[in-house]
């Protein structure tokens, strides 16, 4: 198992999440999506395959 830091900077009609590897000194996964909790949801499962 490792662990995964995800930020988010939030706006009213945007959200931008990036996520960071601290094992491996990483950052990816950097997307701007709707502001929508689903939306987030579904970028942490699909962080998850």
């Amino acid at each position: 198992m490792s662990i995964i830091y995800v930020g988010m900077d939030v706006h009213k009609d945007s959200y931008s999440l990036c996520c960071f590897n601290p094992s491996k000194n990483q950052y990816f996964g950097e997307v701007t999506i709707p502001a929508d909790y689903k939306r987030v949801v579904k970028y942490l499962h699909k962080l998850n395959e």
